[in-house]
């Protein structure tokens, strides 16, 4: 996995995102959170994804809303991201209940649907 940090809160995370790089993507996210009050993740360049990634997005997006910070996606992901998000069953077609203003990672179009 590759990734490119920018200081204007956006993320492009690049090659494989699977569970061997499940720990490396959590730390990068949680140093995100402590520096940006948003960030967005460019999923463009993804090759590779499996479930444990998806749960760590998943979770971060949980604490992104709970510090009242915004954790969305920019661009189109990439094919394999796309497949393993709906191969698992984490497509949405109505946001998170926890997010008052209904965005999901996971709705069609990215994190504010």
């Amino acid at each position: 996995m590759e990734i490119r940090y920018s200081d204007r809160g956006v993320v492009r995370l690049e090659g494989e995102l699977n569970i061997q790089e499940a720990g490396r993507l959590r730390e990068l996210l949680l140093q995100a959170f402590g520096e940006v009050q948003e960030l967005s993740l460019d999923l463009e360049g993804v090759t590779e994804a499996d479930t444990a990634c998806l749960q760590v997005l998943c979770s971060a997006h949980k604490s992104f809303l709970t510090a009242n910070k915004t954790l969305t996606t920019t661009g189109v992901p990439a094919a394999p991201f796309i497949r393993t998000v709906d191969d698992s069953g984490y497509r949405r077609t109505v946001g998170c209940h926890s997010d008052p203003q209904r965005g999901c990672l996971w709705v069609i179009g990215g994190g504010r649907g």
